[in-house]
């Protein structure tokens, strides 16, 4: 059911408020803004509206449903799940599904996805209607009658007919049930019983039968063509009077508890709680279309109208109602707004000439004057009237005036001394002087005062040249301030002094606007910024770089409201400058006529109006009517772009290593001011304090940590209103090397590479310890071995055999052992060493210790004592045996060299038997073997 759409209620009394500001204007031109195919719907015909518990706002065309976060339009087609594109209604159910009626059937969307239902109650069959009863079932009225379902199972009535239909136009759930207006009449549906007929208006053809709804006042029943119709009780009457509406299309009760009727022909009809008539808004109060099919109030309390050929229509700000041509305004374009003959009129500027223009009680032109009036341009920069009746028109090349009572206007008559050249400006002081300025070279500043007398001023008491004067605002303490480029002028009717402390402005722009405040505080903006000298003389400049909320810099006009606030007209917007210069923005998204606003256009009437004029439409602003939205906003991260992949409405991620950039498309759900909704994100993990606020569509974090992270943000609306925070956890998973187990696992690798390598380096010591120790195994065998023995012939060498000896003969060996001792001296040694050579010497030594060894027993010793001389020890040996081995040895011979030169070395041996249980000494028994040894060589001879 149309007025069942929206659940959550919003104070009746404050879209009452909006509305009343609307009563008297019929032809008042409503800040509407129109959405259309430009802005991403996919068709202009609308059909259906809804808005889901999340804040999005859905919108059924006849091409299609889209989705509006805001900031832009997602459209769903055929290929999405829908069994058509023309959509005939919207429902949002108490379980937050969204139901959608097409001319084919129905789908639903339920956590965010879209299903086509496929029963045959509702498919491939026209669905006009959607309600949810008391019992949370769905009713979907058909072109082959009402179907409702359970939840499990689809039941189709045809209430009048056994077997096919009726068609079905709106259903309506209240507490009695289910009411639905069929093409056969009304009928109420109760519980489980079968349906009952209801009495439908007299005369009506239940075919005419379109909308119904319920309010307090009673039913409400909407026809084709012949008008609406309410049963306050059994009777139902007829809705007479002016305005009211005939064709109806749809009734809805919104949230305010206001009846809206939209019409086919005739825009949109309006019946608040308690009012008597119906209020009407037509293409002439601002709609794109007359033939509208479906309203819709937000949460915001911003009214969403929904056009059949215009698209989409949204007001939001009753507090603003915008002139236009439509009231008869010559041009939309508006600049200089001044006081007219009384408190409810006003003198307009217009590219179309001066305009008086009645604004209250219904707006409308009273007067045009235009070049046929006697204007030499059409081109009006203000027009102002002197306390003598005397109307004052500035055009962009000449100063006109018109006396009392006269129709036509005249220009300056030749000897009144003006800025003739190019005039820019004209003023009244506090006195009712008038004051103009320009460029002449007979002088850039002029006044006339109360008695019709003029003066002109061409220089400055310091005598400087005043030829070019560009702007003019008037003084609190009498006169006027002067602005000549960016260099300012006070002139108190004598004469024209310089302002010592110079703008900070830059000053290769000329000023465009000045105004002394209330407060005495002097203002001044360009095309650079704007700059107000204070109290303390110093300046202080604002520019949309360095000041929070000041958003562009191209200054057209300064104003003041009764109030002390500041305006300023730039080319994107008003900016309001409140206490301690904190700035408000003014836009079209709070019902200004356009983004540029211009020169002259800033005005505060007697009644606290604000008058904006603007290269669309004069806007008028009433403070008391604003109501600030309190409505917190919602948010959505609609998307998370990953490389390589795309999560949709993400409740979490689980990232890996190569997944750390993440851009968040992220939807402000706030449509009343949507251009300055912003949020705000901080990411938990990573960032202590909140980022600024940003209005970016995308919101991008890169080279992510590894570990849990949550990312948090924080919507606001453009009246400071916060919304919940929105927390979207992050898991970004470390790669192996990160890991736990690879940190353990590399902990016991570097662990068993360090005890490896100590094993490896203990058994490399203990190896090369054992080397070191068999090398000097080595090398002290190989000394033990030259310590006693002899290298050349490998015999025990004199040490060790005499060390033999002397073992042999101590006491200790036994005292009945005996010993023998042989000497042995090689004959013609000498001759071989001489003759052969100590080589040959060498080998014979080697060859007859050879032989001699082979003389021995086992257990003899033989050494070497030095030179030719051998050493015998026989231990045990008594005289047989000791001349026995002494023969032997007596007899070899070796030959040395060849031929002639051969030579026979011999031995020559003197042997000493040492006897049992003698204390003999080593030198006593050398020398008795050595005596006997001679001996035995000098008997050779």
């Amino acid at each position: 059911m149309r007025g069942y759409l929206l659940r959550n209620r919003v104070p009746a009394a404050a879209v009452a408020a909006l509305l009343a500001l609307v009563l008297p204007a019929r032809a008042q031109v409503l800040p509407f803004e129109v959405l259309g195919l430009k802005e991403g719907i996919p068709q202009s015909q609308v059909s259906a509206l809804a808005q889901d518990r999340e804040g999005y706002l859905w919108v059924g065309t006849w091409g299609g449903l889209a989705r509006f976060n805001g900031a832009e339009f997602k459209s769903f087609f055929r290929e999405d799940g829908l069994p058509s594109t023309r959509i005939q209604e919207l429902l949002v159910a108490s379980d937050g599904t969204l139901w959608i009626a097409t001319v084919a059937g129905v789908s639903r969307i339920a956590g965010r996805r879209l299903e086509i239902l496929p029963d045959q109650a509702v498919s491939m069959v026209r669905c006009r209607a959607l309600a949810e009863d008391a019992r949370k079932r769905i009713w979907v009225g058909t072109d082959d009658g009402p179907a409702v379902f359970d939840g499990e199972t689809w039941f189709l009535f045809h209430p009048g007919s056994r077997e096919k239909g009726p068609v079905v136009y709106d259903i309506l759930s209240d507490r009695e049930g289910v009411l639905v207006a069929a093409a056969n009449g009304l009928w109420r549906f109760s519980g489980d019983a079968p349906p009952d007929a209801v009495v439908s208006p007299a005369g009506l053809e239940p075919a005419d039968f379109r909308a119904l709804a319920v309010t307090a006042e009673g039913l409400w029943l909407g026809t084709a063509g012949a008008g609406v119709w309410l049963r306050d009780g059994a009777d139902w009457r007829k809705i007479t009077g002016s305005p009211v509406p005939r064709a109806v299309y749809s009734l809805t009760v919104q949230p305010s508890g206001t009846l809206y009727a939209a019409t086919v022909d005739d825009g949109v009809f309006l019946k608040r709680p308690g009012a008597s008539v119906f209020e009407h808004w037509g293409v002439e109060n601002g709609l794109p279309s007359n033939l509208v099919s479906v309203v819709l109030e937000d949460r915001e309390k911003s009214v969403w109208v929904g056009t059949d050929i215009g698209g989409l229509a949204r007001l939001s700000n009753l507090a603003v109602i915008n002139h236009t041509g439509n009231q008869g305004l010559p041009s939309a374009c508006v600049f200089g707004i001044t006081p007219g003959e009384d408190s409810d009129s006003l003198w307009l500027g217009t590219m179309r000439g001066a305009v008086h223009y009645l604004v209250r009680p219904h707006p409308r032109v009273l007067e045009t004057i235009r070049a046929a009036d006697g204007l030499d341009n059409e081109w009006v920069w203000k027009a102002l009237r002197t306390a003598d009746g005397t109307l004052w028109i500035l055009t962009d090349t000449a100063l006109h005036f018109r006396r009392p009572g006269e129709k036509a206007v005249h220009p300056l008559p030749p000897h009144v001394s003006f800025p003739r050249t190019n005039p820019y400006d004209i003023v009244l002081d506090g006195a009712g002087n008038l004051w103009g300025c320009g460029e002449w070279s007979g002088g850039g500043l002029a006044r006339r005062d109360a008695g019709g007398t003029w003066r002109i001023w061409n220089t400055t008491v310091t005598g400087e040249p005043l030829t070019a004067v560009h702007h003019l605002a008037r003084s609190r303490r009498g006169g006027v301030w002067a602005v000549a480029k960016s260099r300012f002028f006070y002139c108190d009717g004598e004469t024209v002094a310089p302002l010592e402390t110079r703008c900070p402005l830059e000053t290769g722009v000329n000023i465009s606007s000045i105004l002394e405040d209330s407060a005495g505080r002097l203002w001044a903006g360009n095309d650079a910024g704007l700059a107000v000298l204070e109290a303390g003389g110093r300046w202080r400049l604002f520019n949309a770089k360095d000041h929070p909320g000041f958003a562009n810099h191209h200054v057209f006009s300064i104003g003041e409201d009764w109030k002390g606030t500041i305006w300023v007209n730039t080319a994107r917007g008003v900016f309001r400058f409140l206490s301690e210069y904190r700035v408000e923005a003014f836009t079209p998204d709070d019902g200004l006529a356009d983004w540029e606003t211009n020169a002259q256009g800033f005005f505060n009437d007697s009644r606290g109006d604000i008058w904006i004029g603007t290269v669309n439409g004069l806007s008028q602003y009433n403070p008391t009517g604003r109501i600030p939205n309190t409505e917190p906003p919602g948010l959505a991260i609609e998307s998370v772009r990953l490389p390589g992949r795309t999560v949709e409405y993400p409740a979490g991620l689980d990232l890996a290593w190569n997944e750390r950039t993440i851009v968040c498309n992220v939807a402000v759900l706030s449509f009343r001011g949507r251009s300055r909704a912003a949020y705000r994100a901080r990411l938990e993990g990573l960032e202590g304090d909140w980022l600024p606020l940003s209005r970016r569509e995308e919101l991008r974090y890169t080279n992510l940590p590894a570990g849990d992270l949550k990312l948090l943000l924080q919507p606001v609306n453009e009246s400071g209103v916060w919304g919940e925070v929105v927390t979207l956890p992050i898991r970004v998973r470390p790669p192996f090397w990160m890991t736990g187990a690879f940190r353990a696992g590399a902990v016991v690798f570097l662990l068993a590479a360090a005890f490896a390598a100590y094993r490896w380096r203990t058994l490399l010591l203990l190896r090369r310890n054992r080397e070191l120790q068999r090398e000097v195994g080595k090398r002290t065998a190989e000394l033990e071995y030259l310590a006693a023995y002899d290298p050349l012939t490998a015999l025990y060498n004199r040490r060790a055999v005499l060390a033999f000896l002397e073992r042999e003969l101590k006491p200790e060996r036994g005292g009945n052992r005996r010993l023998g001792c042989i000497m042995v001296d090689l004959n013609r040694f000498k001759q071989v060493n001489d003759t052969l050579g100590h080589a040959a010497g060498d080998q014979v030594l080697k060859d007859m210790a050879g032989k001699i060894k082979e003389c021995l027993r086992p257990g003899d010793a033989l050494g070497r004592l030095g030179g030719d001389e051998f050493l015998v020890v026989l231990p045990g040996a008594d005289g047989a045996a000791l001349k026995s081995v002494e023969g032997r040895i007596s007899g070899l011979a070796c030959q040395a060299g060849e031929g002639s030169a051969a030579v026979t070395v011999t031995a020559a041996c003197g042997s000493v038997e040492v006897p049992p249980a003698t204390n003999a000494a080593v030198a006593a028994v050398l020398a008795a073997a050595d005596d006997l040894l001679f001996q035995v060589k000098r008997s050779r001879r």
